[in-house]
């Protein structure tokens, strides 16, 4: 399965799923004013210094930098990571294979 997923998405099963829960993180970060400890635990993770550490690699940034600054300097950022805004103004994780 590993194998026929990674053909198909160009990722790996435990990378997409990485993204999926960083994407519905991003959401709740600028749609919310839940804490990121409540975030961290919505999205899946032990706690909320592993899902700091896992959104700063996928992103760049850290999770509190969302909400902070302006999004066209994050925009920027996530777009170079492979991550685009959609007509939503949702940050969205994209596979040129999906």
């Amino acid at each position: 399965m590993e194998k026929g997923f990674k053909e198909r998405f160009g990722m790996g099963l435990f990378q997409f799923a990485t993204q999926v829960h960083i994407q519905e993180a991003i959401s709740l970060l600028r749609t919310t004013d839940l804490s990121i400890k409540e975030i961290a635990f919505r999205t899946g993770y032990s706690s909320p210094s592993s899902f700091s550490v896992a959104f700063k690699k996928q992103c760049g940034i850290a999770p509190n930098q969302i909400r902070k600054k302006s999004h066209t300097v994050h925009e920027e950022k996530l777009l170079l990571k492979g991550l685009i805004i959609d007509s939503d103004d949702f940050c969205s994780i994209t596979s040129n294979r999906l």
